[in-house]
């Protein structure tokens, strides 16, 4: 499905699928299928701190300021 991610709210919005909340400004979008059941999950990267944040799932430190997610 096509998705959206509006950075000024943290809104994401999944095209003809839902519309929902988290991340913010500062974040980068990082959708995946990060519980491996064929599903992509919504997820954040924040540069400043190294954190991945992935809705309902976990939330992890990797990373810093000069890194890029991939």
């Amino acid at each position: 499905e096509a998705a959206i991610f509006r950075p000024s709210t943290g809104m994401w919005a999944i095209h003809n699928l839902t519309t929902g909340y988290y991340g913010s400004s500062a974040d980068i979008p990082v959708p995946g299928d990060y519980n491996k059941d064929g599903k992509t999950d919504i997820a954040v990267y924040q540069p400043s701190t190294g954190k991945w944040a992935i809705r309902n799932l976990s939330t992890v430190y990797y990373g810093s300021s000069a890194d890029i997610p991939a």
